[in-house]
C-alpha cells in the first residue's frame, strides 16, 4: 500500500512538473516567437536600409571585403569616403572639390564623356615619347647645323676679311675721287655763282632800264597828249591873243560849263564827270561867258558865283551853289573854272609862306598844310624843296607857285642888343623875308605864275563853312 502511494504522488508531481514544463516552453516559444519575429522585422529593416546603400553584388566585392579584413575598425562607407576623397586628391589635387568640377575641369583640357584619365595618360605619355624621340632627332640635327653654321661663319668671317679689304681699298680710292670731284664743284659752283649772279644783275638792269623807259615813255606821251590838249583849249578860248603872240595865263584856263540849272534844289549840272577826273568836294568859280575869268570890280578873280560837287556820274556831275554875289544869275553855258583842277593834266604848285585862309589875323603853318590838301585833294601835284641842294624846288616845269602872307622887312636889333634870342628871331624873320622875295624874282625869271593867298582861295571857289 505504501508503495503504491508513494508511486501516485511521484507521478503526480511528475504530472505537474511536465505540465508547469510544457506551459514554461509554451510561454518561452511565444516569446522567442515573438522576439524573433521582431527581430526579422528589424534585420528586413536594416536589409532594406543596406540595400539604399550597396547592394548584394556590390557587398560581395573582393575589394570592400579586403578593405574590411585590412582594417575592421573602418565601415564600408568610410572604406569608400576614403577611397573617394584619394582618388578626388590623385586626380585634382584636392579632397574637397566635388566631381562636377573634375568633369568641367577635364572638359576644360578636352577630356569629355567616355575617355578615361589614364587612357589619356597613357596617350599623352605616347605623345611625350614620340617628342623627346623627334627631339633627339631635332637635336641631331640642330648640333649638325650648327656645326654648317661654325663652318660657313668661318667661311664668311674669311669672305669678310677679304671684303672689307677691298672696301678699305676701293674707299682710299673713292675718298681721292671725291676729293677731286669737291674741289671741282666747289670752283663750279663758284664760277656758275658768279656767272648767274652777273646774268642776273644784267637781266635785273635790263628789265629796271626797260621799264624805266617804258615808265618815261608812257609818262612823256601822257604829258604830250596832255600839253595838246592843253595847247588845244588854249588855242580855242585865246585864238586872238596867241595870234598876236601873247601869252596865255594858265590860271584863266576854263575847265566847263553849267549844263543846266536845278532852280528848287539850288543846284546845277556840269558837263564834267567820272571820265573827266571829277571828285565829290570840288568848288568850281563861275564866270560869265562873254568875259571869261576876268577881275571882277573888286580887282579880285572870283566870280559871279561858287558851286560844290555833291554827285558824281559818268560824264556829268551835280554841284549845289554855296555862293552867289549880289545882282548875279547863274545860267546854262556859264563858264567854271578852279585853278588846281584840269581834267587833262595835273597842275605843279610849290606853296611857300604861311597862310590865314579864314582871315582871322593869325597866319601859320596849319593854314598852309590846309592849301596844301586842297591841291592834293583836287589833282595837282605839290613840289617839294630838294633836301640835297638845299635850294628850292621851283624849276621851270612848276606851273603856280603859291606864296602866303607877305613877312615884313625886319628891322634891324639894336646896336648894343646883346640878347641871343632877339638876335636869333632878326635872323629867321631876315631869311623868311629873303626867302620870300627870291622866290618871287625867281618865278618871275622863269615865267612862273604867282598867286598870292586871295587869288588862290578866289581861283579854286574857296568859301568858308
Amino acid at each position: 500500500m505504501a508503495r503504491t502511494g508513494s508511486g501516485s504522488t511521484g507521478t503526480l508531481w511528475a504530472s505537474v512538473i511536465l505540465g508547469i514544463a510544457f506551459v514554461v516552453c509554451l510561454v518561452l516559444s511565444i516569446v522567442f516567437y515573438t522576439r524573433i519575429e521582431a527581430a526579422e522585422q528589424i534585420a528586413g529593416k536594416s536589409m532594406a536600409q543596406l540595400e539604399r546603400f550597396a547592394n548584394a553584388n556590390e557587398r560581395s566585392g573582393n575589394d570592400v571585403i579586403r578593405e574590411m579584413s585590412q582594417d575592421p575598425a573602418k565601415s564600408v562607407v568610410g572604406h569608400l569616403l576614403a577611397d573617394n576623397a584619394q582618388l578626388k586628391q590623385i586626380i585634382i589635387g584636392s579632397s574637397e572639390t566635388n566631381v562636377a568640377a573634375i568633369l568641367q575641369d577635364m572638359e576644360g583640357i578636352n577630356i569629355r564623356d567616355g575617355q578615361t584619365l589614364m587612357r589619356e595618360i597613357r596617350r599623352l605619355r605616347a605623345e611625350e615619347d614620340s617628342a623627346k624621340e623627334l627631339e633627339g632627332e631635332l637635336t641631331k640635327k640642330y648640333e649638325a647645323a650648327n656645326r654648317r653654321a661654325s663652318e660657313a661663319e668661318t667661311a664668311k668671317n674669311r669672305v669678310e676679311s677679304d671684303y672689307r679689304a677691298s672696301v678699305k681699298q676701293l674707299e682710299s680710292q673713292l675718298k681721292k675721287i671725291n676729293r677731286d670731284y669737291q674741289t671741282f664743284r666747289t670752283k663750279a659752283d663758284r664760277d656758275k655763282k658768279s656767272l648767274a649772279s652777273q646774268l642776273k644783275r644784267i637781266r635785273n638792269q635790263a628789265k629796271q632800264n626797260t621799264a624805266d623807259q617804258a615808265s618815261l615813255v608812257g609818262q612823256k606821251n601822257s604829258e604830250i597828249d596832255g600839253l595838246k590838249k592843253r595847247i588845244a583849249r588854249l588855242e580855242s578860248q585865246h585864238d586872238s591873243r596867241i595870234s598876236q603872240g601873247a601869252k596865255v595865263d594858265p590860271s584863266t584856263l576854263v575847265d566847263g560849263k553849267i549844263a543846266s540849272i536845278l532852280v528848287e534844289q539850288n543846284a546845277v549840272y556840269i558837263d564834267l564827270g567820272r571820265t573827266n577826273r571829277m571828285i565829290p568836294g570840288i568848288t568850281f568859280e563861275i564866270y560869265d561867258p562873254r568875259t571869261g575869268i576876268v577881275k571882277n570890280a573888286e580887282g579880285k578873280y572870283r566870280g559871279k558865283a561858287t558851286i560844290e560837287i555833291i554827285n558824281v556820274f559818268e560824264s556829268t556831275s551835280v554841284a549845289r551853289v554855296v555862293r552867289r554875289s549880289r545882282g548875279q544869275e547863274v545860267f546854262p553855258g556859264d563858264l567854271i573854272a578852279n585853278l588846281v583842277y584840269d581834267p587833262d593834266l595835273k597842275f605843279k604848285f610849290y606853296v611857300f609862306g604861311e597862310f590865314d585862309v579864314d582871315s582871322i589875323g593869325h597866319p601859320s603853318q596849319t593854314d598852309r598844310r590846309r592849301v596844301e590838301n586842297m591841291i592834293v585833294r583836287w589833282g595837282g601835284l605839290l613840289i617839294a624843296d630838294d633836301p640835297q641842294s638845299k635850294r628850292s624846288g621851283l624849276t621851270y616845269d612848276v606851273d603856280f607857285l603859291v606864296l602866303g602872307e607877305e613877312p615884313l622887312f625886319p628891322q634891324a636889333p639894336d646896336e648894343n642888343e646883346v640878347d641871343p634870342t632877339a638876335i636869333e628871331q632878326h635872323t629867321r624873320e631876315l631869311k623868311r623875308y629873303e626867302a620870300y622875295q627870291g622866290l618871287i624874282k625867281e618865278a618871275r625869271e622863269l615865267s612862273i605864275p604867282i598867286l598870292n593867298q586871295n587869288r588862290f582861295l578866289s581861283m579854286v571857289g574857296y568859301y568858308r563853312r
